[in-house]
């Protein structure tokens, strides 16, 4: 699939705060989930009609996309990460 542009579903998500704008992730799968409670969907895609493309429960996140792969895009995703958790 290749890059994609990823559009959060809510202004107040925290995970996307730092994420260079617009925020493109790189997609390696056709393949996507179908939420079946569509509140934890947290940002979408719009290639091939769209689809949810990333989601998020408490302290579960998943996404379709690679961050590894994704250059400054993913670094900045890694980073909230690092910091949030930098505590634990």
């Amino acid at each position: 699939m290749g890059w994609n542009e990823v559009k959060p579903t809510r202004p107040d998500i925290a995970l996307f705060a730092d994420v260079p704008r617009p925020m493109r992730f790189y997609f390696v799968h056709s393949y996507f989930m179908v939420p079946a409670d569509p509140t934890i969907a947290l940002a979408t895609t719009a290639y091939a009609g769209g689809f949810t493309s990333v989601v998020g429960k408490g302290n579960v996140l998943a996404v379709q996309f690679h961050p590894e792969k994704s250059h400054k895009y993913g670094i900045a995703l890694y980073r909230y990460f690092l910091e949030k958790f930098e505590e634990c």
